[in-house]
């Protein structure tokens, strides 16, 4: 194979990977007070591609909620030292 083939494989995948591996979705938002609720929907667009790593295949979605300032109110799935 030509390495400009090999190139532009490559350049393909990383493409894919990089736009086209999922699509996530807040979904069923419910505000009670200063309660909220919602899900999250994660539509895979890649097939065996995502998740993807070793030795397991997992994906973390990281939440971070601010209110009407910009402030950061609540975070979920962030890494932190360990």
């Amino acid at each position: 194979m030509p390495a400009e083939a090999f190139d532009a494989t490559i350049a393909a995948a990383r493409d894919q990977l990089q736009r086209f591996t999922a699509e996530i979705a807040v979904v069923d938002v419910i505000k009670m007070g200063d309660i909220v609720s919602f899900g999250v929907r994660v539509t895979n667009l890649s097939g065996h591609k995502f998740p993807t790593g070793f030795p397991a295949r997992r994906a973390f979605v990281q939440v971070v909620v601010k209110d009407s300032a910009g402030t950061e109110v609540f975070t979920s799935g962030a890494f932190d030292a360990t």
